[in-house]
């Protein structure tokens, strides 16, 4: 549009000279001559399209207009073809452009294939299931800017990390900023670079307990491009138990003890301050009674973290009882030293062969946190065992493997502290919410899990009683309005679920859907992505070069006129 209208006002320009010129010989040659060639300049700058071939045969493959088709241009285009469309509201919106129906099926097929062309951004996972033997071309459109992904766990137990990780996609030529916003406070942001596509990562402790929504905000300088929202329930049970059993006094324990008592965990510390004499300390308890690590004090606790010299010295009922424990679902979390020496039959360390300042270990979420030690040991690998944390090279610095019902995990890591006082507390934070949240006594709950993708006012909502039950056949329900909706199992409660609003998440719903249907079309048998065909004839675009030679041509005559004068 641009270009047409500074052409315009070139060629009003160009001919004002013309007319206003004393000597007017040759004047309609040189008005051709300008406008020629002010056109031609137009033409190559946009493309000038003309009908090639003969027409196409009237009966071309019916279309189905989806969310994101332009209608108007597709009625314009399609003059001849039939466009039809599953959405009731997109065909009350553009009465006499589009045909509504309820199935594909009601689609006739001049060539009595039940195939048909699909222009928009396609169909949801349910609208494909239904669309049994149905076949179709589809050429999907440009992916949308926005939200394409999101990840966060929508329960956490109060005093863990709530981390919301995803992509956005970022097709301005401006940076757009993520914020993260809970409970009318600004928590964390996150700026993503122009033309790109960049992955985001959001940390924050929740202060509250409870059922609450953060929001996702995308903001261009003082423009609020989207918010999306996130639901959170933030559970608040009895303090997990963690007994800590520590070799000597020592920076690791302090920090860590605070670390656990500042994020709600009920602690007892038992430490080695001589030959049979021990300092023992209780945070959010009381004192349990008996004789730490005692067999009957040790029931009431969900995790053991214990140095290495201190679980090798248990004996007798202390060392049973604690085995039997980690068997019935206790954790339990080994530090290990410089010595090399195993513990529960399980782990065996190796010294690294290259001596640095600092290690290069990878902390989930974020990448790479360098680590200072004195001592780097790494842990050799096992058959069926889980790696929880590793360096740039796959070394692995804890490891873990179930024993019974429970998990031990052996750690390499004796200086985590160090990343606190570097001032990198989310490195710290990461590291242990990490081990506690993979090595602690789990809950023996059910719980309903919602379909999939999110649930939006007006869908059907499917409770899964477990991860593994298929969504078809399990109970449902309709979600009438936005906001948190109990799931009851008759009359009781078992669990909420977040409805979202019509409209939330679009790009990523999008993003999806394109995907969803290009995958489908491809894998169909007689589907493809051939594209929409062009109703009546079909357009080629004139060469650049010929419009270039008229340019040429008129310039050329335009000055030599003017040199005849």
């Amino acid at each position: 549009m641009i270009i047409i209208i500074l052409s315009l006002a070139l060629l009003a320009f160009v001919l004002w000279r013309e007319i206003v010129r004393v000597n007017r010989l040759r004047l309609a040659w040189r008005v051709a001559a300008s406008v020629i060639a002010v056109a031609s300049l137009t033409f190559m700058a946009v493309p000038l399209l003309v009908p090639q071939g003969g027409p196409m045969i009237a009966s071309a493959k019916p279309v189905l207009a989806t969310d994101g088709a332009n209608i108007d241009s597709l009625y314009r285009t399609y003059q001849r073809t039939p466009i039809y469309t599953l959405d009731r509201e997109l065909a009350n919106e553009h009465p006499g452009k589009l045909t509504y129906i309820s199935d594909p099926s009601m689609i006739p097929s001049p060539a009595g294939d039940k195939s048909f062309q699909v222009a928009g951004n396609g169909f949801t996972a349910d609208e494909l299931r239904e669309l049994k033997g149905s076949t179709f071309t589809y050429t999907p459109p440009g992916f949308p800017q926005g939200i394409i992904s999101a990840h966060w766990t929508q329960k956490v137990q109060f005093g863990e990390n709530l981390i919301l990780s995803g992509k956005y996609r970022n097709l301005s030529d401006r940076p757009v900023k993520l914020i993260l916003e809970g409970l009318g406070t600004n928590l964390d942001s996150v700026t993503v670079t122009p033309r790109l596509t960049s992955n985001f990562v959001f940390r924050n402790t929740p202060s509250h307990a409870g059922r609450a929504v953060y929001l996702v905000h995308a903001v261009d300088g003082k423009d609020t491009l989207s918010t999306e929202k996130v639901p959170v329930e933030v559970l608040k049970h009895d303090p997990l138990k963690v007994l800590i059993l520590a070799a000597a006094p020592g920076f690791e324990n302090k920090f860590l003890k605070n670390w656990l008592y500042e994020h709600g965990y009920a602690i007892a510390v038992r430490t080695t301050i001589s030959k049979n004499k021990y300092g023992t300390e209780y945070l959010n308890m009381e004192n349990p009674g008996g004789e730490l690590p005692g067999a009957s004090s040790l029931a009431g606790f969900s995790l053991v973290i214990a140095d290495i010299d201190e679980l090798n010295a248990l004996e007798g009922s202390a060392a049973s009882g604690l085995k039997s424990l980690v068997n019935k679902g206790m954790g339990l979390i080994i530090r290990a030293d410089s010595s090399g020496k195993s513990a529960f039959g399980a782990f065996k360390t190796y010294p690294s062969a290259e001596v640095l300042k600092a290690y290069p270990v990878r902390v989930p979420p974020e990448k790479a946190m360098l680590l200072e030690t004195e001592h780097p040991y790494f842990v050799h690998r096992l058959p069926g065992d889980q790696p929880l944390v590793t360096d740039t090279k796959d070394r692995t610095w804890v490891n873990s493997v179930l024993y019974g019902r429970g998990k031990v995990a052996l750690s390499t890591i004796g200086d985590s502290y160090k990343w606190q006082l570097s001032g990198n507390t989310a490195a710290y934070d990461g590291f242990w919410s990490l081990l506690v949240a993979k090595a602690a006594k789990k809950d023996e709950t059910t719980e309903l899990f919602l379909q999939p993708s999110p649930a939006v006012a007006g869908e059907r909502v499917v409770m899964l009683s477990n991860a593994g039950e298929d969504a078809a056949t399990a109970p449902a329900s309709w979600s009438l309005h936005s906001g948190w909706m109990p799931l009851k199992s008759g009359n009781l409660i078992q669990d909420w679920a977040y409805i979202y609003p019509r409209g939330s998440w679009k790009a990523l719903k999008t993003t999806e859907t394109i995907k969803n249907t290009t995958f489908f079309a491809q894998v169909r048998p007689d589907s493809g992505s051939d594209g929409l065909k062009t109703a009546g004839k079909s357009l080629t675009s004139v060469p650049k070069w010929l419009f270039f030679a008229l340019f040429l041509l008129c310039s050329a005559f335009l000055w030599l006129e003017t040199k005849l004068l």
